[in-house]
């Protein structure tokens, strides 16, 4: 669980700031310091790409660290241990494309 690093998400405007909030896990939730499979934490969070002619979709699971890229050749590639700042830079890029070339092909 990495609650810094979903903060840093919706700072950037990737996720809605109001559900960081709600998404904190109880008590319940923690079993041996792992948080509950259904846990917000799991889930893998949509990003918002700019238009890419070489990426079709991005998902960013926070507390794995994944990210997921699913290109339009229908491939799918996972990169494990992906920094929030890598995250952000790939949905601010003007092209998701050439960011992805630069700093994250390569990495699976």
């Amino acid at each position: 669980m990495n609650p810094a690093a979903l903060a840093a998400l919706a700072e950037a405007g990737i996720v809605d700031a109001a559900a960081v909030g709600r998404a904190a896990p109880s008590v319940a939730g923690i079993v041996e310091g792992q948080v509950a499979q259904n846990s917000f934490w799991q889930l893998d969070i949509p990003l918002p790409l700019h238009q890419s002619s070489c990426i079709a979709s991005a998902t960013y699971s926070v507390g794995r660290s994944e990210l997921t890229l699913t290109f339009h050749t229908g491939a799918q590639a996972k990169y494990p241990d992906i920094s929030i700042a890598t995250v952000i830079g790939l949905v601010k890029a003007s092209s998701p494309g050439s960011f992805y070339n630069l700093y994250i092909k390569g990495r699976a």
